[in-house]
């Protein structure tokens, strides 16, 4: 208690909120896993309305146990967006990793195309989601490439506050009557009580559409 800094500086006593989580999130707190990358509950108040980045370095005991969290809230600048992945470590690292368990050299076809999947991926999502999880989107991605077909790839918040909805479509049927009828699908199947996008067209046959569907804070 009294250690918060910052927007942190207003901590209590004792924190209410772990309680009421469900076991297997509370579980998720005490993981022997070293840095923790995602997003915060609540939005920023400056610079720009995005929702808050969320920095967790685990503190172990001598007996390797978690006994804390040094955590930093605040949004990533511009460079984090603008950077080539190949000059951000965190992000060097995960790209090094799917070219090897895809198989493929970073001066192939495939590799290259690799490469240009994930430098053009959803920056904030490319730093949350593990290797485990990005392996069949990416594999996914690159079959999908220049097929009119419509795809949907998944994947859960670490802590289970938000779905991460990528979707691709042709194209010439991406309309915002179209976005609006797949953000209300997807809200209305995980039972959302918000719903954020972020949509890219380029000269790709297929246009991707981000959709973050947050449930009701505390479920």
């Amino acid at each position: 208690p009294g250690t918060g800094l910052g927007i942190l500086r207003n901590d209590k006593r004792e924190s209410d909120s772990f309680a009421a989580l469900p076991p297997e999130v509370r579980a998720k707190a005490t993981e022997k896993r070293l840095l923790v990358l995602t997003k915060a509950n609540s939005r920023a108040t400056v610079h720009r309305p995005a929702y808050l980045d969320y920095i967790g370095v685990k503190k172990f005991d001598g007996k390797g146990e978690v006994v804390g969290e040094r955590r930093f809230l605040g949004l990533f600048t511009h460079v984090a967006y603008s950077e080539s992945i190949r000059n951000v470590p965190v992000l060097k690292r995960k790209l090094d990793e799917v070219l090897e368990r895809a198989e493929f050299t970073a001066d192939s076809y495939d590799g290259q195309d690799m490469i240009e999947i994930l430098e053009s991926y959803p920056r904030d999502e490319l730093f949350q989601v593990s290797v485990d999880d990005l392996m069949p989107i990416a594999l996914g991605v690159l079959r999908l490439r220049e097929r009119r077909q419509l795809k949907l790839f998944l994947r859960r918040d670490l802590y289970g506050r938000f779905m991460s909805c990528m979707v691709y479509l042709p194209r010439d049927r991406y309309t915002t009557k179209i976005r609006l009828r797949i953000q209300e699908i997807l809200r209305r199947a995980f039972d959302g009580v918000s719903v954020d996008y972020s949509a890219n067209v380029t000269e790709s046959m297929l246009a991707r559409l981000h959709v973050v569907v947050r449930g009701e804070r505390g479920r």
